[in-house]
């Protein structure tokens, strides 16, 4: 179990691994089902020059009207210097050629400097990822050989799954503070699980971990993540490793292959965190 394993460093490059168990399977089991989600198309535009909030607010607002609101879905986003419009629809002609005349339309009546560098009068198909659980009860385990003999597999002993994270009561560092990344005292991982985001992070000493667990907490992380501020977001402390893994749900929407955020894996998730500099205790810097 998470809660019990240990990871202490045993030399250069080399850590120990020991005390984690295992524990009876659980009641449910986990089932993916993949399905035809329909069409999509994205249009990048380039934003360049002065003013360019201005642009990209004037570049969102003659598309919505050009495109119009008949989409199964509308998304729109900013990233630094592009401006991203993207529409899913079960119709490959509304989101194929419909859409590319619509937003190639508004081309010659936008702001100074417009260029498209992504869109296409020929849309993708995308798939929906959807993740569920089953009663064990219902499925059947058996191994096929290669001669065809079906062996059954004896059914285990099995208890509803509870996670368990005992919790550590210790006062933060107090003291004068300097800005510095959270990458100073901390390294990450994110990744993808289905349509939720998973950021685990893991304080370099002891001390950090102590200031960590108290800092970073649900609305800390929806403030420095923006995109999160309005999702649910589940938070788990795993004190013997020094970490602390956050899930963050729905931020990729039905999944990878639907998602339609510029990195829908969410790979960059927790090295963005990282990059973000707050107050921290000077101590911890030294």
């Amino acid at each position: 179990m998470p809660d019990q394993e240990r990871i202490p460093p045993e030399g250069p490059d080399r850590v120990r691994v020991f005390g984690a168990r295992g524990g009876p399977p659980p009641t449910e089991l986990k089932v993916s089902v993949n399905y035809h989600g329909g069409y999509r198309n994205t249009a990048s535009f380039q934003l360049v020059g002065l003013d360019l909030d201005a642009k990209a607010r004037f570049a969102e607002a003659s598309a919505r009207e050009a495109i119009g609101a008949g989409y199964a879905t509308i998304d729109v986003r900013r990233r630094d210097d592009r401006l991203f419009v993207t529409v899913k629809d079960p119709d490959q002609e509304r989101a194929g050629r419909s859409f590319f005349a619509a937003v190639a339309g508004t081309a010659l009546s936008s702001y100074p400097g417009l260029y498209l560098d992504d869109v296409s009068p020929r849309p993708t198909e995308y798939g929906v990822y959807w993740p569920a659980l089953v009663d064990a009860n219902e499925v059947i385990q058996q191994v096929v050989m290669h001669d065809g003999r079906v062996i059954d597999v004896p059914e285990p002993p099995r208890e509803p799954f509870e996670l368990v994270i005992a919790d550590v009561d210790v006062p933060p560092p107090a003291g004068p503070t300097v800005a510095a990344p959270l990458g100073a005292l901390m390294g990450a991982r994110s990744g993808d699980k289905g349509g939720d985001a998973n950021v685990g992070i893991w304080a370099r000493s002891d001390d950090a971990y102590v200031w960590l667990r108290s800092y970073l907490d649900v609305p800390r992380l929806k403030q420095l993540l923006p995109e999160a501020a309005d999702l649910e977001v589940s938070r788990y402390e795993l004190a013997n490793i020094r970490g602390i893994n956050f899930v963050i749900h729905g931020l990729l929407g039905e999944g990878v292959a639907s998602s339609t955020r510029p990195d829908p894996q969410a790979k960059s998730l927790g090295e963005a965190l990282r990059a973000i500099e707050v107050d921290v205790p000077v101590d911890l810097i030294r």
